[in-house]
């Protein structure tokens, strides 16, 4: 992986940026500072800002573990796709999956609950009910480690059995069978006619867009981790908005040379 700030990659994201690629983010821990508790997370408002001045460049999409209303009101701005639930919700054709998500996280809270006094006196292990998918957080957890075994052992016997997308202190429990944020960025690309697409995130939920292997897909990494297939990586979420006007000073130089090319070919005439 190369650094995204580096001489070699600047005049690499120029060339790649010709394309007008769709810009796709994750949220907590991309554009958001990874917090203990999924309620106090939120956007600063310099990050805020310049999404929407992006916006009037690139075709935007947000893609999260979040619930889609939650993550729209944490947003704060209007954007053109913002895909919740690991892109069970956002996206067309879902009216049934979603339906039949929402039954079977019904059933497995009912399941979690009757079995979850062994974690009651961890006070920052909680779960986090999106509806169409579960969250199990521990990131404050006293003893990570016994408390990370215990997580695993009691959702491998839920019923059905989930689908176990692990990241950052959390465990989320996906319907069987559903999607991920892979398959929601490639249909985002779809529906908004693009070939080309960047993708920002930091979670391990984000590998499943680093490691499609599409040609078509920048993989840009918050953070370092190995087996990760991205081409570039940022050192920390600190450096989001940098990353970001980066990508904007390079969009808005080239806007004007090309305004500035069309200005001289016109005295031409």
């Amino acid at each position: 992986m190369i650094n995204f700030f580096s001489v070699k990659a600047r005049k690499e994201v120029k060339k790649l940026l010709i394309s007008k690629p769709l810009l796709a983010f994750d949220f907590d821990g991309t554009l958001a500072p990874l917090v203990e508790r999924p309620e106090r997370a939120q956007m600063s408002q310099r990050t805020r800002k310049l999404l929407m001045a992006l916006s009037k460049h690139y075709t935007i999409a947000v893609i999260s573990g979040r619930a889609r209303q939650d993550l729209t009101e944490r947003l704060g701005v209007k954007l053109d796709y913002v895909v919740g639930n690991h892109g069970l919700e956002g996206l067309p054709g879902r009216a049934e999956s979603l339906q039949r998500a929402i039954r079977t996280c019904r059933i497995w809270s009912r399941q979690l609950a009757l079995n979850w006094a062994e974690l009651e006196a961890e006070k920052m292990v909680f779960i986090e009910d999106k509806k169409m998918s579960l969250s199990i957080h521990y990131r404050g957890a006293r003893h990570v480690v016994r408390v990370r075994n215990l997580i695993e052992h009691k959702i491998k016997n839920l019923k059905p059995s989930p689908r176990i997308i692990p990241g950052k202190y959390i465990f989320n429990l996906m319907p069987p069978g559903s999607v991920h944020k892979g398959t929601a960025l490639l249909k985002v690309m779809q529906m908004a006619r693009c070939k080309d697409a960047w993708f920002l995130g930091d979670d391990i939920t984000d590998d499943y867009v680093f490691n499609l292997g599409h040609p078509g897909i920048t993989g840009i990494l918050i953070g370092r981790r190995l087996g990760v297939d991205a081409q570039y990586f940022i050192s920390s979420q600190r450096s989001i908005d940098r990353a970001l006007c980066l990508i904007l000073n390079i969009s808005v130089s080239e806007a004007e040379n090309s305004l500035g090319g069309l200005g001289q070919s016109r005295r031409k005439r």
